[in-house]
């Protein structure tokens, strides 16, 4: 298993899952449509070696660019549909699973809720999302099957501003390949055991995907 393999189980994966986590702050009025592209570090937990790579995704966001404090505001993110490969440099792709992306939040506000609705052939493991009061994690065990088209869930997020001024910032999670904000597993069939082929990524560099001020 080479780098050029990962890389691309590891891009097709990021792109599902990232998207799918675009967790977004939103407003009635005074909206912001940010696209951001994100350089993602990773490592591939792979039998015969470990293999690191980078791989990337871009992310639109779309946000109110201020809230006043104490008020409560939500926002939401959806992916477009994409094509699940059969395939990798060669070596054929059975699925995808066990997407567990997580985004963290900073600033005069706090997380206090979430919920999913959508997705369609995502498999038969149920969908989830789990928040803390500055983080928000989407789980999707799939699997997702070769060849199928999938779209994931939609992602709905509840907030509340502190009673203080500043600016609320959303980052996808993580630090290094021990504590990466994606993880994501690639099974590919092999005599006499499929493998099965974790990775973890973190953001590298980590920009800001939304920026909301607290007025």
């Amino acid at each position: 298993m080479g780098i050029r393999k990962s890389h691309r189980i590891a891009s097709v994966a990021f792109g599902a899952a990232l998207v799918a986590g675009s967790t977004l702050y939103s407003a009635p009025a005074h909206a912001a449509v940010v696209t951001t592209p994100v350089t993602l570090a990773c490592q591939a937990d792979w039998p015969f070696d470990g293999i690191v790579f980078t791989t990337s995704q871009t992310i639109t966001s779309n946000t109110p660019t201020s809230v006043q404090r104490r008020a409560t505001f939500t926002g939401t993110g959806t992916s477009a549909p994409y094509t699940v490969p059969t395939e990798v440099s060669g070596a054929p792709i059975t699925e995808l699973r066990d997407f567990t992306l997580s985004l963290q939040f900073s600033g005069p506000a706090s997380v206090t809720g979430a919920s999913l609705s959508g997705g369609s052939n995502i498999g038969s493991g149920v969908p989830t999302v789990t928040t803390t009061t500055n983080s928000v994690t989407l789980k999707v065990p799939g699997p997702l099957t070769a060849g199928t088209t999938v779209t994931m869930p939609q992602i709905r997020i509840n907030a509340t501003a502190a009673n203080t001024t500043g600016t609320v910032q959303m980052k996808v999670k993580g630090t290094s390949y021990t504590d990466p904000g994606l993880r994501v597993t690639a099974v590919v069939p092999f005599d006499p055991d499929p493998i099965v082929a974790p990775s973890g990524c973190y953001p590298s560099p980590s920009p800001v995907l939304a920026s909301i001020a607290v007025t």
